[in-house]
């Protein structure tokens, strides 16, 4: 190893490359110099982790800024896309059926859900369906295949038809599983509630009919109503004519509220079952289907006297 030679010019360089890098003032002496050059190092690593520090929070800042706005800008994007769609929907649905409903005051639904151009998408009323006057053809033949008294329900609106004077042809052919209450009662004429559930064939259940005072004669109510299963009735029938042969399933609770709806003070009138419906809702024991010979079948049809009860 070579030996150098140092002087008081060197002590001073060094001394002065100390101060320069940490700082400070101090002074020198040849032995104090290591340490010295220990606070060199140790200002070097606060002026790096200082530099290092800023410019990670500066480019950290800048990339989670940008990141965050492009984050949001597409959420942002979405949400807002999604809720322009709904708006326009329910503007169209809105303006739609405000004209079709009149705002609510539209009195007259002949053939107004007629056809094959409405289903369960299309059909959703937004106001009440109050038929004043007639419902000729109202849902004939139309393709809404639902249980209507719960998709009304759902939509919060009701079919009230209490103020018909004409329902005839009104569920004629009609797709519907249930249909809700049914009031009938001021329907003058019984020919205008002819074919009311005629052909129905994915009818099951009617929650209640209520007959009023009315002329003439039915005949075809129920004309090939094959699935009805469930019916109330309510009122008095005094019209002969009532037919319900084809309810081949009709149930017990349906057939007893029938007979006891008909009429006490009329007489010669007659009203048609299916033998195989009261077969098999009164029957003796299970399996049996002897419900026409058994005594609370003819219990029942006894407190009707003034009427013929007919079976096929």
């Amino acid at each position: 190893m070579a030996v150098v030679k140092t002087d008081n010019a060197h002590y001073a360089a060094i001394a002065a490359k100390i101060r320069e890098k940490t700082g400070g003032d101090a002074t020198y002496k040849p032995n104090e110099m290591p340490s010295g050059v220990d606070a060199v190092f140790a200002a070097g690593q606060e002026t790096g982790y200082k530099n290092g520090y800023a410019a990670g929070e500066t480019t950290g800042h800048a990339s989670g800024y940008a990141d965050g706005h492009n984050a949001g800008y597409a959420e942002g994007e979405t949400a807002g896309h999604t809720a322009g769609v709904l708006e326009g929907k329910q503007a169209e649905y809105d303006r739609f059926w405000d004209a079709f409903q009149n705002y609510g005051n539209r009195t007259s639904y002949e053939n107004a859900f007629s056809g094959f151009g409405w289903t369960e998408e299309t059909f959703k009323p937004k106001y009440d369906i109050v038929p004043i006057g007639s419902l000729y053809m109202g849902f004939r033949v139309s393709k809404i295949q639902v249980d209507l008294a719960a998709h009304l329900q759902r939509l919060g609106v009701r079919l009230n038809t209490s103020k018909v004077t004409n329902i005839s042809y009104a569920f004629y052919g009609s797709s519907f599983t249930r249909i809700g209450d049914i009031d009938i009662s001021s329907v003058k004429v019984a020919s205008s509630a002819a074919y009311l559930f005629s052909s129905s064939a994915l009818l099951e259940t009617i929650d209640s009919i209520k007959f009023g005072t009315m002329t003439g004669s039915f005949n075809s109510v129920f004309l090939n109503a094959h699935s009805l299963k469930n019916v109330v009735f309510l009122g008095s029938i005094a019209n002969g004519g009532l037919d319900l042969q084809w309810s081949t399933q009709l149930s017990k609770a349906s057939i007893t509220s029938l007979i006891n709806a008909l009429s006490e003070t009329t007489s010669a009138l007659s009203v048609t079952l299916s033998r195989t419906a009261v077969n098999a809702a009164f029957e003796t024991s299970a399996g049996a289907k002897d419900g026409v010979s058994s005594a609370e079948w003819a219990t029942l049809i006894a407190t009707k006297p003034n009427w013929t009860i007919s079976l096929v």
